[in-house]
């Protein structure tokens, strides 16, 4: 099929002379138009977009009379990229459909992308993106890891039949943009003060920003209210996610009840709705430390208000440090301490990935 991008020509070859980055964004445009390409490699942090073109390629993919039988079902593959080779997928790609007039294959988190990758598997790549098979849709995530230097990204690159899709992290500009119209979708009118709200705690990544859009669209619908529906700060604050900081309490808690299934799955769902890793990690150590500051606070045998004085915190925050202070000895918050220096070295040495090392820490708390 004929490419139209700007600055995108196609040579004798079915090559590209040029590869600028093209965004996730524009290519749902271009799905939704109804121009598919045969192999889509879509890299990047934002998560949400990829699984948005997947999900808008599978109902085009499967969008006529003929997929109702069930070829929906029968020729769309997920396949984990861990578990299979480049050449595993070519393969299956040059396989007919089973059912239907097309079939989509989704490989999940390949790792082929990292690296200069191999000469031999570019080579194939090479030879198969001069003529895909026509019936076969395949698409390729590979994450924030995906390097362009990488020899397969470079072939699909270069390839007229192919589009490799940056699903990069948004700007507050286009965060805003994306809100407005997304709210809109889901028959939401946000009032200026709960768009801020949202903007400031959803992180970088639209899918915290879509959590809390569904509770409150779930929200509407309970008060049967007919859309737009208005929204308010104090709806905001009522059904989405508490502060970051609050959550923190919660995980705390469930590690000093000796519950660490919750605090795990507390964490998760922090970094789901898009707090950075980074930060969930620097806000329980800063917790820690106020926990050991406030044990020894005690131990000197320090009242309430000195110690608020000290801390440089409402006494109201204090009593919540104190009643956590109460089940979690001394020892304990210092062996914490020492298990988080040990994970700050881990990481920065590249030793253990901080997402991973968040979930082991919080079972060994």
């Amino acid at each position: 099929m004929k490419k139209e991008r700007a600055g995108a020509q196609e040579g004798k070859s079915g090559k590209k002379k040029e590869t600028p980055k093209i965004t996730g964004f524009r290519v749902l445009e271009e799905i939704a138009e109804g121009k598919i390409y045969p192999v889509y490699l879509l890299y990047g942090p934002e998560e949400y977009i990829a699984e948005r073109i997947v999900k808008s390629l599978r109902e085009q993919v499967f969008s006529s009379a003929a997929d109702a039988a069930g070829a929906r079902e029968i020729d769309y593959e997920v396949w984990e990229g861990e578990k299979c080779s480049p050449g595993e997928v070519l393969a299956a790609a040059q396989s007919p459909p089973w059912l239907g007039p097309r079939r989509m294959i989704v490989v999940r988190e390949a790792s082929w992308f990292k690296g200069a990758g191999e000469e031999k598997e570019a080579a194939h790549w090479e030879e198969y993106l001069r003529q895909p098979m026509p019936s076969t849709v395949l698409v390729i995530t590979a994450g924030s890891e995906a390097e362009r230097r990488n020899r397969l990204f470079r072939c699909v690159e270069a390839s007229a039949h192919a589009v490799a899709v940056e699903c990069g992290e948004l700007g507050e500009r286009e965060r805003r943009a994306w809100l407005k119209q997304r709210s809109k979708e889901l028959g939401l009118q946000l009032i200026s003060e709960a768009a801020e709200y949202l903007l400031a705690f959803g992180g970088k990544r639209l899918q915290g920003l879509e959590n809390e859009l569904q509770k409150l669209a779930s929200y509407a619908v309970l008060e049967e209210a007919a859309p737009p529906f208005s929204i308010s700060l104090e709806i905001v604050k009522k059904v989405c996610t508490r502060e970051v900081e609050g959550r923190i309490f919660e995980v705390i808690d469930a590690v000093a009840a000796g519950e660490k299934f919750k605090a795990v799955s507390l964490c998760r769902e922090l970094l789901g709705a898009g707090v950075p890793a980074p930060r969930l990690f620097y806000l329980l150590v800063r917790h820690y430390r106020l926990l050991h500051r406030v044990l020894q606070g005690q131990l000197r045998g320090g009242g309430e208000a000195e110690l608020a004085s000290e801390l440089k915190m409402p006494q109201w925050l204090l009593r919540k440090y104190l009643t956590q202070a109460s089940r979690l000895p001394l020892s304990d918050v210092h062996r914490g301490l020492q298990l988080m220096l040990e994970l700050d070295v881990e990481m920065k040495t590249g030793q253990k990935p901080l997402e991973i090392g968040l979930e082991l820490l919080l079972t060994e708390l």
